[in-house]
């Protein structure tokens, strides 16, 4: 295997969070899918695990286009949200095979976080406003990056300790970049991401932390998170003059009705997609905010696209990808068991930033899946390499 193979698959990860890239980044997609296939014999990946949550989840995906409201739109994003992630995260599990294509593509994943923070934060210092259309994104796919590089930099920093500094300055700019994007659900989800990552390392020998220090960190991450959370909300009263109060949050108001509305038709939703609510249940859209046009839930749409057995497959099958990241945690290689603590970090991640809102999909999802397969064909190689793992 040349070192060229591994470009569409690095070039993947660091376009995706751009506008305007879909043409390169599906051209990378379909360039590191037939590099896989080409190459599956020679690299001989492991059985997937959890191959039966994967089959459910796709198949109540193509049964919801029966009871869909537009089954050409829930088609399309079957096509999207299934189709592509799925070829993504089975390109990166078949490719990446050893713990420096791992480091590679965690180094993609923080250059790209890197090269957004600074250029946000030049235009800022110009500008005094971000501005989704500027050319590096919206604030809501920034934030999720950023919580999503917490594990690729988890990876460098135990896998590259010289590169620590580097870490450091990309950390301090993307927080600073976070910090002006007022996004309150950022702060509580870095919050438990980094909570979970100190308990998660006070308990693997590879890292000398006591419990007081550990419950010091945990201190100081819960102090700055919510003087953080405080200082956004009251920038954002500011800005909207009083008018984004916590208790008048039109997604508390609005939840216990998307509930009922699920409540009412438990096996079936509108069809797969996030527009589910606004063309399934246009009355559930509020009239004096028409942004409210989804659950801004990642479960809550799923329940109005799929029905009950939608929002359960998807947790069944987040919590069996937490379930082999964490049995990769609790080996005693330490590579692999800090590969279990960034794919536990990658799933907090997505599920904590996406209850408050809804951003799993295209670039978000993309980013996600090609992750996890990332991880998973460097790890479950190695628990295989061990004779922990049937090839």
């Amino acid at each position: 295997m040349t070192g060229w193979m591994s470009l569409p698959f690095l070039l993947f990860l660091f376009v995706l969070p751009f506008p305007g890239t879909v043409a390169l980044r599906l051209l990378c997609l379909v360039a590191a899918f037939v590099i896989a296939a080409g190459f599956w014999k020679q690299l001989n990946p492991p059985s997937i695990e959890g191959k039966g949550f994967f089959a459910l989840w796709i198949l109540l995906a193509l049964i919801s286009l029966a009871f869909a409201s537009d089954p050409a739109y829930s088609l399309g994003e079957i096509k999207n949200e299934v189709g592509y992630t799925m070829m993504a995260m089975l390109a990166f599990y078949v490719y990446i095979d050893d713990r420096r294509k791992a480091t590679q593509g965690a180094w993609a994943v923080v250059a790209v976080v890197a090269v957004i923070s600074s250029w946000s934060l030049w235009f800022w210092m110009r500008h005094g406003e971000w501005q989704d259309d500027a050319g590096f994104g919206g604030v809501g796919t920034f934030v999720g990056l950023v919580l999503m590089a917490v594990p690729a930099m988890v990876l460098i920093w135990f896998w590259q300790p010289k590169a620590r500094g580097v870490l450091v300055v990309v950390a301090l700019a993307a927080l600073l970049a976070a910090a002006y994007s007022r996004q309150r659900a950022f702060w509580p989800a870095l919050g438990i991401e980094l909570t979970l990552l100190v308990l998660l390392l006070r308990f693997k020998a590879q890292v000398n932390l006591s419990a007081r220090r550990a419950l010091l960190f945990v201190a100081v991450i819960a102090g700055a998170g919510l003087i953080l959370l405080v200082a956004t909300q009251g920038a954002r009263l500011g800005e909207h003059g009083g008018k984004v109060e916590v208790g008048n949050d039109l997604r508390l108001r609005y939840w216990p009705a998307v509930v009922a509305r699920i409540a009412e038709q438990p096996l079936h939703g509108a069809g797969f997609g996030r527009n589910a609510m606004k063309l399934g249940h246009p009355d559930l859209v509020p009239s004096e905010d028409p942004m409210f046009w989804h659950a801004h839930n990642l479960f809550l749409n799923y329940g109005l696209a799929m029905g009950v057995p939608g929002m359960i497959a998807l947790f069944l099958l987040f919590a069996s990808l937490a379930a082999t990241y964490w049995r990769m945690y609790r080996k005693e290689d330490p590579i692999l068991a800090t590969i279990g603590i960034a794919g536990m970090l990658l799933l907090s991640s997505i599920v904590l930033r996406n209850l408050t809102n809804d951003f799993f999909q295209r670039d978000v999802a993309l980013m996600f899946w090609a992750m996890n397969g990332l991880l998973l064909g460097a790890g479950l190689r190695l628990q295989r390499a061990e004779g922990r793992v049937e090839p």
